[in-house]
């Protein structure tokens, strides 16, 4: 988010987050949207600016591991390692073209 406060950043980033909870909480037990609400996640950061490993650790990591977007939407071990192939199998094609224009 360049020539952006970090206030503006903040924001942007508890926006973000607060969708993507609130979108794979949506999708929990459905792989397909799962894995169309994590590709709008990184299409929306992309869009914004934001660095691949900044866009990692907002969902992995922050505000801490037991509190990230992962972890608050409460996936079994199974759908955890599945999850993570889903992100681990994005290319950056699949991130920079949109799927939706419209929900990003």
């Amino acid at each position: 988010m360049r020539n952006q406060s970090q206030a503006d950043y903040d924001e942007f980033v508890a926006w973000l987050s607060k969708a993507t909870l609130s979108e794979l909480r949506a999708a929990h037990g459905d792989m397909k949207a799962t894995r169309e609400a994590l590709l709008r996640f990184f299409q929306r950061g992309v869009k914004a600016e934001l660095l691949l490993e900044e866009l990692m650790q907002i969902l992995f990591f922050q505000p801490t591991r037991a509190g990230s977007i992962f972890s608050r939407v409460g996936y079994n071990d199974d759908q955890a390692q599945f999850i993570i192939q889903i992100v681990k199998a994005f290319t950056l094609a699949d991130i920079e073209t949109p799927s939706d224009v419209s929900q990003i």
